[in-house]
C-alpha cells in the first residue's frame, strides 16, 4: 500500500509496481480527525506538526481509481466486501 496525496505521485508509483489498482478510501478530514487514534490531527490543527497531508497541505483525490470505498457510507466489512467483490471480477 502507498499513500499518495496527489496524481505524480500515484503515476510514480504506478509506473514502479506491477498489477496495481489504485482504491481510493474517501473519507472527509472531518471524519478522519473523529476516527485518529493518535491525535495527529489535533497536533495539526495545535500548530504541533504541520505535515499532515489533508490539513497542512492538500489532499487530491486520485483521477481515476479502480475502485472507490465511502467510508461514511460503508461498515469497515462492506468495504472489504465490495474490494474482494471488485477484485473478483477484475480477475
Amino acid at each position: 500500500s502507498a499513500l499518495t496525496a496527489n496524481e505524480e505521485a500515484r503515476r510514480l508509483v504506478l509506473d514502479s509496481v506491477k498489477n496495481l489498482m489504485i482504491v481510493y478510501i474517501k473519507c472527509s478530514i472531518e471524519t478522519c480527525a473523529e476516527r485518529d487514534p493518535k491525535g495527529l490531527y489535533a497536533q495539526a490543527k495545535n500548530g504541533e506538526i504541520d505535515t499532515l497531508i489533508g490539513v497542512n497541505s492538500d489532499y487530491l483525490p486520485p483521477d481515476n481509481p479502480a475502485l472507490v470505498i465511502d467510508t461514511e457510507v460503508l461498515s469497515p466489512a462492506e468495504a472489504v466486501d465490495a474490494i474482494i467483490r471488485h477484485l473478483h471480477q477484475a480477475g
